[in-house]
């Protein structure tokens, strides 16, 4: 997904990637800082056609839970079924709480990789990671001081989702 931005110093219009959210970068034509919206925080609030029709239906369905409520609790002799019945819901509420936690714990999960592209290779290679869903931890460059020419590369961290 992509984000349309407008630097506000030469009004050229471009895309970037939704990664870049909430972020903030040079103009590529003028150099001028940048900010990158963040599209994450946007919602939409939906209104189904028939709320109305609905909440209606909601409410005279409660009341005739109200009513057989009522007149089944004052029998003494249904407090053991009623009990029983509220100990095995709360059980399986519990376990589906369980359950919601470790997925959750799940997708906090991440990988990560460590890359070395050469400074001719540095944007291909930020475009193909990206693509593949990594995303830049940090960079930094570095230097080859180990032969008579000194070489520059990037070293990168990348992580995503497991």
């Amino acid at each position: 997904m992509t984000i349309k931005v407008t630097c506000s110093k030469c009004a050229k219009t471009f895309e970037v990637s939704d990664k870049f959210g909430g972020k903030t970068g040079p103009c590529p034509n003028c150099k001028a800082q940048i900010r990158v919206p963040d599209l994450s925080k946007n919602f939409v609030v939906h209104n189904p056609k028939n709320w109305f029709d609905k909440q209606d239906e909601l409410m005279a369905k409660s009341a005739a839970v109200r009513k057989t409520s009522t007149s089944t609790s004052g029998n003494p002799s249904q407090m053991p079924t009623i009990l029983l019945l509220t100990v095995i819901a709360l059980l399986l509420l519990g376990t589906l709480g369980v359950q919601v936690v470790s997925v959750f714990q799940r997708r906090n999960a991440w990988e990560y990789m460590i890359t070395s592209p050469s400074d001719i290779d540095f944007q291909r290679s930020l475009d193909n990671h990206g693509k593949n869903g990594w995303e830049l931890v940090t960079a930094r460059r570095a230097s080859n001081s180990n032969s008579l020419t000194i070489k520059f590369s990037y070293e990168c961290i990348f992580k995503r989702r497991k």
